[in-house]
């Protein structure tokens, strides 16, 4: 009788492990997603195709690229997985998705940003110091740069700007290349025509002087203002605003023993993030100090 018992205790037991295995295994096979495909267009503002946007994925499924007509897709996918696009020089609406399940229509659309960061009402707020400090320093010394407004030409864009601060003489010395602002009304400008930038200067009674800056995107070695300014290369510039990749742009041809010396960080698409006037005496002059004025990003208003 016990034989019985405990044989049929037995088959009981296997019968709940086996039904228990199957239920489960049934539950975990419901629960393993299936393998999904999705697919969209990456368009600009006027609905024409963006080409070159690589689009990311979470989850480690790699990444796909658009086609020059702005369409991409991707299979494989499962789970939930975050799709974001990216490429030098745009932004996107939204920044990113999220998919769970096949779609045809994960669409972005994609702006152009300004490589100097101009836009209707940029604007960039500098501190500034001076080593070694002056005996009649101000409190804070600061300029900001801003665009006032922008006219559509047909030759191109054109943001005019305004210097405010305490410090208007060096910030205008590092934008133009003169020594200082004149006594009559300037009106300053940046002129974008297609890839490139062009500053124009008006001081009021006189015509105009349009001159080229440099064609974007720039790379060590090319030059700025003409031959003024050389793009000496590449440096992660720390400021109280963030960290940039800047590229670092030196007065061309200066040496340590020169009078003046410049030197200016420019971050793409974001501007100028940093100025350097390392100032020497002047031969024969003893009344003449070293110092350097610095210039650093303290904020700005993105594009």
């Amino acid at each position: 009788m016990k034989r019985v018992i405990n044989g049929l205790r037995l088959a009981a037991c296997i019968a709940v492990v086996v039904l228990l295995f199957t239920t489960t295994s049934g539950c975990l096979g419901g629960a393993i997603s299936q393998p999904y495909s999705v697919s969209g267009k990456i368009t600009d503002p006027d609905g024409n195709g963006i080409g070159g946007v690589a689009i990311a994925f979470s989850g480690r499924f790699g990444t796909a690229t658009t086609s020059d007509d702005g369409k991409w897709a991707k299979d494989g996918l499962k789970g939930k997985v975050t799709v974001t696009p990216t490429k030098e020089g745009w932004k996107f609406t939204p920044g990113s998705k999220t998919v769970s399940k096949e779609a045809s229509n994960v669409d972005f659309v994609g702006s152009k940003l300004d490589y100097l960061g101009l836009f209707e009402f940029s604007e960039w707020n500098y501190n500034v110091t001076i080593e070694p400090p002056p005996e009649d320093e101000l409190n804070e010394l600061y300029v900001s740069v801003a665009v006032d407004s922008v006219e559509e030409c047909e030759d191109g864009t054109y943001f005019y700007i305004s210097l405010e601060g305490s410090e208007v003489a060096p910030a205008y010395h590092v934008l133009t290349g003169q020594p200082e602002p004149p006594e009559e009304e300037v009106m300053l400008a940046i002129a974008r025509k297609e890839d490139g930038y062009y500053l124009v200067i008006q001081v009021e009674g006189q015509e105009s002087i349009e001159a080229f800056l440099f064609e974007a995107p720039l790379k060590a070695g090319d030059t700025i203002m003409g031959e003024l300014f050389a793009v000496e290369g590449e440096e992660s510039i720390a400021t109280p605003t963030g960290r940039f990749k800047a590229l670092r742009c030196a007065l061309a041809g200066s040496d340590e023993d020169d009078v003046e010396r410049i030197t200016f960080w420019l971050a793409p698409y974001i501007g100028l993030v940093k100025a350097e006037i390392v100032s020497s005496p002047y031969p024969g002059d003893e009344n003449s100090e070293a110092a350097t004025l610095t210039i650093i990003l303290e904020s700005y208003a993105a594009q």
